[in-house]
């Protein structure tokens, strides 16, 4: 199973930064093959779930280039989903390519 990761972006406004979020677009798109998903769009922020088989050094550096002053993201790898609130189709992309939770002793 290939890891999942949530990039989490932060702006001033998405027509503001229509470029970076353009870069972001492409650049998903490049380092996921396609295995992607909007899981939550906003005027000031945005979170996008993708897999990829590369190692998080090369992910490191392909995003590395795209943070600005007014414009900052967080890349965090998912392991498991404890919570969460959005809607059923984005919420299912995230279960389908998690792991199967561990079962726990209490």
């Amino acid at each position: 199973m290939k890891p999942v990761y949530l990039l989490s972006m932060f702006y001033t406004s998405a027509k503001e930064h229509a470029k970076e979020l353009s870069e972001v677009n492409a650049t998903v798109r490049s380092v996921s093959g396609g295995d992607f998903h909007v899981l939550a769009m906003g005027t000031g922020a945005s979170i996008i779930g993708f897999t990829s088989d590369l190692h998080a050094s090369h992910l490191s550096a392909r995003f590395a280039r795209l943070g600005r002053e007014t414009f900052y993201y967080l890349l965090t790898e998912a392991s498991a989903l404890l919570q969460g609130t959005m809607t059923e189709q984005s919420m299912q992309w995230i279960v389908r390519r998690l792991p199967p939770a561990k079962k726990s002793d209490g």
